[in-house]
């Protein structure tokens, strides 16, 4: 499959080689894809497993996607990368600690991985957003449906996914998206997570991937929504309280800081949580 990928065939090519495998409308829709038809603002890309550019670690999985369809571009090989995952029915707190958590690991030049699920998930990526820095987005469905064109907060963001550009959103996907979530960097933070959810999973994931996998400190409260983190931490997981200590375990930049609003220079805020970036001296 990687060869004829490599030979970049023409319709008529494929037709002739794979006449049982011919469904023209799909085809159709996969070229519009790719020719960013109905996306003038948009690049839209793909990438083959085996290929130079297949995100690293991803690849070194038992049993990676063979395909990837992306918009913007992927990791490159020397970008740093943290994963922030949680649960979709957060609270406040733990909200403001994603998204001070993105925040502070994007002021340091460390692009975050992280769905567009509410809560958790969605409090990062509005960090990234925020500051204007670069985000990579696993999505649970092809990127070419209203779930991902319709949502503003994703314009700007690197959009990855292993389906189809018109397959919607099903569970099953939303589970088979956290590999990607799990895969791409080297250490995950589990901010909130019930005991049965999506984020639980994905930690199992990365665990099993042999990933770094820590608990922020806003998951340890005896709320039901906490109840997954409160047992990732009573069987080893480490907790941690916010950017630095991750910074100084994986070797990360820790250049600038979250430091409370001052008078002058730039002012985050989300919730009722506000937020400014200094320089460490």
């Amino acid at each position: 499959m990687l060869d004829l990928a490599r030979q970049n065939p023409n319709a008529q090519e494929i037709q002739d080689r794979f006449p049982c495998h011919w469904f023209p409308s799909r085809v159709a829709r996969m070229q519009a894809f790719l020719s960013n038809r109905g996306n003038a603002n948009t690049l839209n890309h793909v990438v083959f497993l085996g290929m130079e550019e297949y995100p690293l670690l991803l690849s070194e999985e038992e049993n990676p996607p063979f395909r990837i369809f992306y918009r913007g571009r992927l990791p490159s090989k020397d970008e740093q990368l943290l994963s922030i995952c949680g649960t979709r029915k957060a609270d406040l707190a733990g909200e403001s600690a994603s998204y001070a958590l993105a925040l502070e690991a994007g002021a340091n030049r460390v692009s975050v991985v992280t769905t567009h699920s509410q809560g958790i998930d969605r409090a990062a990526l509005y960090a990234a957003s925020d500051g204007g820095f670069p985000a990579f987005v696993p999505c649970d469905c092809g990127l070419d449906t209203p779930r991902v064109l319709q949502n503003r907060l994703l314009g700007g963001m690197n959009l990855l996914s292993a389906f189809e550009p018109d397959d919607k959103a099903l569970r099953f996907r939303c589970l088979s998206r956290n590999v990607l979530t799990a895969a791409l960097s080297p250490l995950l933070v589990v901010v909130e997570a019930p005991v049965r959810s999506g984020a639980l999973h994905c930690a199992c994931l990365a665990l099993d991937m042999g990933r770094e996998v820590v608990v922020h400190h806003s998951g340890l409260r005896d709320l039901p929504w906490c109840g997954g983190t409160r047992q990732l931490a009573q069987e080893g997981c480490p907790v941690v309280g916010g950017y630095p200590e991750i910074a100084s375990f994986l070797g990360y930049r820790k250049d600038r800081s979250i430091t409370p609003p001052k008078k002058y220079g730039p002012l985050y805020r989300y919730g009722n949580s506000c937020y400014s970036l200094t320089n460490e001296t």
